[in-house]
């Protein structure tokens, strides 16, 4: 799954890799320092690994000697480490678009663009062409987006409710406890994304984008994305396709 159209908020690190995931600045910190990376003994550690007791921890394959140009990159990255709040909440992914870390409706639907007086073809959505395209209609109303949250609730063995905008997903996301909430995040987020990425594909004649393949890809990309960034959360392939929801009672 593309993650540029995702963004991380740290929390407390405990989901987060130290040094694999980008979430200090736009680049991954074994890119950036590699001989500090080479150096790592554990390099697939979380922050949470390396934040203990309110002060940074290192565990190096070797002693760094003072004055040396590793050195000089240690400094350089506790100079930018300086800026991160570590906290007590979970780590989150959020959309890029989002205004405030919230779905926002600044996405470029054709409702959208017509309130700006851009000049479009049509205001009726791509998909269905029953309806003006907002945002609210994409992601919940249209028919194709009907079909596949009935779908992922039958995959997910869930009475989900019927979603009429992103604020009332958001809000029953908050009521779910919270290890069954981060599936539900992962798996809820990733449909939107490909109900829209399916979008962009019929708007911009992209052949390749099929609806009967939008379900199997919220299946993989979501399997993906969530055993990319909880680590922690060993599930299988199997179970997966299985139910992602099972993972609790195994």
């Amino acid at each position: 799954m593309p993650l540029g159209s995702m963004a991380l908020r740290v929390g407390n690190g405990r989901n987060v890799s130290f040094w694999n995931d980008v979430w200090v600045g736009d680049y991954r910190l074994r890119d950036k320092f590699p001989r500090l990376y080479d150096m790592e003994l554990n390099k697939e550690c979380f922050i949470a690994d390396r934040w203990v007791e309110d002060q940074w921890v290192w565990s190096w394959n070797r002693s760094i000697r003072s004055g040396s140009r590793i050195e000089h990159q240690l400094m350089e990255m506790l100079a930018i480490l300086m800026n991160v709040n570590i906290s007590d909440t979970d780590d989150k992914w959020k959309w890029e678009f989002e205004l405030d870390g919230i779905f926002s409706d600044r996405l470029p639907t054709r409702m959208n663009l017509a309130a700006k007086d851009i000049d479009i073809p049509s205001v009726l959505c791509p998909i269905c062409n029953n309806d003006i395209e907002s945002s609210d209609h994409s992601f919940f109303k249209c028919d194709t987006a009907v079909h596949l949250w009935r779908m992922v609730s039958r995959w997910c063995d869930l009475n989900l409710p019927g979603f009429d905008n992103t604020s009332s997903m958001l809000s029953w996301l908050e009521s779910i406890g919270v290890q069954r909430r981060r599936i539900l995040e992962v798996i809820l987020y990733t449909t939107v994304w490909c109900i829209w990425r399916f979008r962009n594909g019929l708007v911009f004649k992209d052949s390749t984008m099929k609806k009967s393949f939008i379900f199997e890809s919220i299946v993989i990309n979501s399997y993906h994305w969530f055993s990319s960034r909880c680590k922690k959360h060993n599930i299988s392939w199997t179970l997966w396709l299985q139910n992602p929801m099972l993972h609790f009672f195994v």
